[in-house]
């Protein structure tokens, strides 16, 4: 008499939760990403009690932007952050609660966008392994809690990676607007931004031009 294996010790019943474990995996490290980076934000490193050395070199130029004294001591450095903290502020009636949300929305997209991309590029399932890494770095939830550029700056160039990508798959205007979008922005925070679509370019040309590929075409789309 044969009796049915129990369900347990089928090697599919195995298979089926480690494929389900693979599947929930995204969406716990994304909602831990987002929770510790609020915590961090909002409660560990409140940005308004740390204003000190670079912060204030944006704070200041921000604070006087918002009242409309301006001068050229503000271009010192890159404007794009302090133009941003002059924005939110404003919008927030002087307090600091809407950069901070801008901040953890910045560092979750950053998160995502590169596991999107890790997705394209990675063998299968490695992309979980990079998402990991993303999701946990302390160093990415410290720096949110202070009102520096680096979030901003970072969110910029994950999306210039992103619409790059994108844009190998399937060459076409809009990715390459965005690409160059998020590049323009990106410099008005941080100079070294200028090195980003050498590299990028490059890899775009060695990835879309190949046999009798139309050179024309790639560089018109880079150029946009």
């Amino acid at each position: 008499m044969r009796f049915p294996t129990p369900l347990a010790s089928r090697p599919d019943a195995s298979r089926f939760w480690v494929q389900r474990l693979l599947t929930w995996t995204p969406a716990i490290l994304l909602t831990l990403n987002v929770l510790v980076t609020a915590w961090f934000v909002f409660a560990i490193y409140p940005m308004e009690q740390e204003i000190y050395s670079d912060m204030s070199g944006y704070e200041r130029p921000a604070r006087e932007i918002s009242q409309g004294v301006y001068g050229s001591p503000q271009f010192f450095q890159p404007i794009g952050y302090s133009l941003w903290l002059a924005l939110w502020r404003w919008l927030a009636g002087g307090e600091w609660w809407l950069i901070k949300l801008t901040h953890v929305a910045m560092v979750w997209l950053s998160v995502f966008l590169g596991w999107r991309v890790a997705r394209r590029i990675l063998r299968p399932n490695w992309d979980l392994l990079a998402l990991a890494f993303m999701s946990l770095h302390a160093q990415w939830w410290a720096l949110a809690g202070f009102a520096l550029s680096e979030t901003l700056y970072t969110f910029l160039i994950t999306v210039l990676l992103w619409s790059t990508v994108r844009w190998v798959e399937r060459p076409g205007v809009l990715h390459a607007a965005i690409a160059g979008l998020s590049f323009g922005l990106a410099f008005f925070v941080k100079g070294t931004a200028a090195f980003f679509p050498i590299f990028l370019g490059l890899w775009c040309l060695v990835q879309v031009v190949r046999g009798r590929a139309p050179l024309k075409s790639t560089m018109a789309h880079l150029a946009v």
